[in-house]
């Protein structure tokens, strides 16, 4: 089946570039959750939220969990050799559930950060789905390309807007956030902060993420977005802290604000001129 899409163009430069982005940041954040699905088994938070509506029976939620975890692992295989939207379709519906779930504990406006914070993860997937379509195998589509373009930059902006507002929530009230700071100067300082002292440095943090967010969102700035980068990998890799080596996984899993940051670095450093706004083709 032919794409005759009015907004067919040249491939777009950076093209391969950008999928191959998008297909590794799906696989690894994939492989991630599989672990976390396995280590968490029976315990998950889309397994709390099947349980808080009465079914299935409790002794089921392992044995789905599991079964979850492995199905994971099969669609990060697909995700990096072939993506294919009868993989990715349900594998971006898994991450808006597992980012939804906690709504089940209750309605306070605070809630609502964690599936922000989790935008990314969403729609990284729905961009190599919309970007990379197959089957059939389309051409090159402008307005895929844009559509693919604009998830990306919208799930890092939605994301790092969630942490930095979470990270300053966390820092007036504590939370998890709040520990994971406490444990983190410890391991650097050797010594126990304040409370007062981890708030300040979780103040900083989440003040940092929601300016770098606001600024994806208002302009094309390449240098902010490749910095947006290494920030949602620390805050990925900060699970490490909070919960030892099996925070590796959780790190995994975490990595799809710092791939849509990176999509969208490759989408204004190659495809986008930078003044007129234009799309660079292939060659151009």
């Amino acid at each position: 089946m032919v794409d005759t899409s009015a907004f067919d163009q040249p491939e777009a430069r950076g093209l391969r570039l950008i999928v191959g982005s998008l297909r590794v940041a799906t696989a690894v954040q994939c492989f991630g959750a599989a672990g976390v699905q396995f280590l968490e088994a029976g315990g998950s938070a889309v397994a709390e939220m099947l349980r808080a509506g009465g079914r299935p029976m409790p002794a089921d939620f392992v044995t789905i969990d599991r079964a979850v975890g492995g199905l994971l692992i099969a669609c990060g295989l697909f995700s990096l050799t072939r993506p294919c939207w009868p993989v990715l379709l349900p594998v971006t519906l898994w991450f808006l559930a597992d980012a939804v779930a906690p709504l089940s504990a209750g309605t306070d406006w605070w809630l609502f950060l964690g599936p922000a914070a989790k935008a990314a993860s969403v729609l990284v997937p729905a961009a190599l789905m919309v970007v990379d379509l197959y089957p059939p195998k389309a051409k090159f589509s402008l307005m895929r390309f844009l559509v693919g373009g604009s998830a990306c930059r919208a799930g890092a902006v939605v994301s790092f807007a969630g942490l930095g507002l979470s990270a300053l929530y966390d820092a007036r009230f504590g939370g998890d956030l709040l520990t994971t700071v406490k444990k983190a100067i410890w391991v650097f300082r050797g010594q126990t902060p304040s409370d007062e002292t981890a708030s300040y440095a979780l103040l900083v943090v989440g003040a940092v993420c929601f300016a770098g967010a606001m600024n994806l969102a208002a302009a094309r700035t390449r240098g902010v977005a490749a910095a947006m980068v290494g920030l949602g990998l620390l805050l990925a890799g900060a699970n490490v802290f909070l919960r030892g080596p099996a925070g590796a996984l959780y790190f995994l899993k975490g990595v799809g604000p710092a791939g849509a940051a990176l999509v969208t670095f490759w989408y204004w450093t190659l495809s986008i001129r930078e003044r007129e706004g234009q799309l660079r083709t292939k060659g151009g």
